[in-house]
C-alpha cells in the first residue's frame, strides 16, 4: 500500500516533464511573478509596478553580472605530462587570472572530460552540465592555480571535448560561459598488464626470442668457450675454466637468436549484444595492446592491423610508443563499419582479437593463426580448443588479462606435454 510520501514522490505524468521542468529554476517563479504583478498593476494598484520592476532587475542583474565574470577571467587547464594510462591518475592543474575589481564567485570548469560506459546511456529528461570542479571564490586582481585529480576510464585524447569554464551566480537563472584555453592535450594509452608467463623454450627448440641458431650469442645451448672481451658482463665468465688458465677470464659461448615474426590482428566486426559493443571494443584494444608489448618486450618483429591499416612495429620502442598513440586516437566505432573476416596471411604467425564467434571459429582452422574471443556472460558457450583462447569479461575474480596469461600458459603445457 502506497504511503503519503510515495504519493507526493510519485511521477504521474513523465511525459508532461519537458514543459514542466522549467518551474524547477528560479527563473520560471521570476516569469510567474512578473506576469502576476502586470494586472495587479494595470487594474488593482500601483504597488504592482514595484513587483514587475524588482523582478525585471533581477533578470538583468542576472544577464549581466555572469557576463561580466566571465568578460574579466582567463582560464587555462594544463597538464602535467603528454601521455598517461587509462585508471591513473592524473593531476591537472588550472590557472585562472581575475582581471576585475570584484572578486569571482560560483566558477565551474565543464565537460571535456567525462566518458560514458555506454553509448546507450542517456542522461535525464533536462540534460545537466558536466561538471569537473567548481571554484566558490576567485580574489579580485590575482592569478591563482588550482589542481585537482582526474583519472581517465578509458584510453582517449583529452580534452575530449572544448572544456568552458560558466557561471550562474549570483541567482543561477542564466549561465555564461566560454571556452578555457588547453595548451597540450593528454594523450591516454589503453591499460595493459604484463604477461609473465611466457615460457623460455618450447618443445619445438624455439625460444621467445627467435629459432636457436648455431652462432655466437648469448642464448640458447653451450657452443664453446673463448676469452672475455672488454664490456662483456661477468655472468659469462667461466670461472672453472679461469681458474685453469691462471692469467685470462674465459667466458661461455652461447647460441643465438633470429628474431620472431607476429602479426596481431583486430577484428572490429560488432558483437552480437549491440548494448555493449563500445565496452567489448575496449576490451579488444587493451587485449591487443598488452600482447604487443609482451611480444615487443620479448624481441619480436611485430606487425598490427586494425581494420584496413598496418603498421609494422619491428623492434623499436619508439615505434611501439607511436603505434600506442595511435590505439589513443583509434575511433572503434568507425572502425565496425568493416564487416567480415580480416585478410589473413600466412607468412607470420598471426593472433586474431575478435568478438565475433563466427570469426574464430573460422580463423582456427587455419595454420599458425591463434583466435582470441571476447565473450560475455550472456554469450553462448564454446566448445573447447587449445588454439582458441576465450576470455570472459564479465567473469568474477579473474579480468580478461589473467584469463589471457592463464589460457595460453595452460595451451602451451599441453602442447608439451602433446
Amino acid at each position: 500500500m502506497l504511503n503519503l510520501k510515495d504519493i507526493l514522490c510519485q511521477d504521474f505524468c513523465p511525459g508532461l516533464n519537458r514543459y514542466v521542468y522549467w518551474l524547477k529554476q528560479p527563473f520560471g517563479w521570476i516569469a510567474i511573478g512578473a506576469v502576476a504583478a502586470l494586472p495587479v498593476a494595470i487594474s488593482v494598484s500601483a504597488s504592482g509596478w514595484w513587483v514587475l520592476a524588482s523582478c525585471l532587475a533581477l533578470v538583468a542583474i542576472q544577464l549581466v553580472w555572469p557576463w561580466f565574470q566571465i568578460k574579466v577571467c582567463d582560464c587555462q587547464i594544463v597538464f602535467d605530462r603528454l601521455r598517461a594510462v587509462e585508471g591513473e591518475e592524473i593531476p591537472v592543474q588550472l590557472k585562472i587570472t581575475n582581471r576585475g575589481p570584484f572578486p569571482v564567485w560560483g566558477m565551474a570548469i565543464e565537460k571535456g572530460f567525462a566518458q560514458s560506459s555506454s553509448g546507450s546511456e542517456k542522461s535525464e529528461a533536462i540534460d545537466e552540465p558536466n561538471i569537473n570542479v567548481t571554484l566558490a571564490y576567485v580574489p579580485a586582481f590575482s592569478s591563482n592555480t588550482y589542481e585537482w585529480k582526474f583519472t581517465p576510464s578509458r584510453r582517449g585524447v583529452f580534452p575530449l571535448e572544448a572544456p568552458r569554464i560558466s557561471t550562474g551566480f549570483p541567482f543561477g537563472i542564466w549561465a555564461s560561459s566560454k571556452v578555457v584555453e588547453v595548451p597540450q592535450s593528454l594523450i591516454v594509452w589503453p591499460r595493459t598488464e604484463q604477461h609473465g608467463n611466457l615460457p623460455q623454450t618450447e618443445a619445438t627448440g624455439t625460444s621467445d626470442c627467435g629459432n636457436f641458431e648455431d652462432r655466437a650469442g648469448d642464448q640458447g645451448d653451450i657452443l664453446g668457450s673463448r676469452l672475455w672481451r672488454p664490456g662483456e658482463p661477468l655472468r659469462m665468465v667461466n670461472w672453472a675454466q679461469t681458474a685453469k688458465s691462471q692469467e685470462d677470464l674465459i667466458v661461455i659461448e652461447r647460441q643465438s637468436t633470429t628474431q620472431r615474426r607476429v602479426r596481431l590482428v583486430l577484428d572490429p566486426t560488432p558483437y552480437t549484444d549491440s548494448k555493449r559493443n563500445e565496452e567489448i571494443g575496449e576490451w579488444q584494444i587493451r587485449i591487443m595492446a598488452s600482447i604487443a608489448k609482451e611480444l615487443h618486450q620479448h624481441r619480436y618483429n611485430v606487425q598490427v592491423s586494425t581494420g584496413s591499416t598496418s603498421k609494422r612495429i619491428g623492434s623499436s620502442s619508439a615505434a611501439l610508443k607511436s603505434w600506442f598513440d595511435e590505439l589513443a586516437h583509434l575511433d572503434f566505432q568507425e572502425l565496425a563499419d568493416h564487416q567480415g573476416l580480416p585478410r589473413i596471411t600466412n607468412d607470420a604467425g598471426t593472433w586474431l582479437i575478435t568478438a565475433n564467434m563466427a570469426h574464430a571459429r573460422q580463423a582456427r582452422q587455419m595454420p599458425n593463426v591463434r583466435p582470441v574471443l571476447l565473450v560475455t556472460k550472456d554469450s553462448p558457450t564454446t566448445d573447447y580448443c587449445p588454439r582458441l583462447l576465450t576470455l570472459n569479461i564479465d567473469r568474477s575474480g579473474l579480468s580478461p588479462f589473467q584469463q589471457l596469461y592463464f589460457n595460453s600458459r595452460t595451451g602451451h603445457v599441453a602442447k608439451q606435454a602433446g
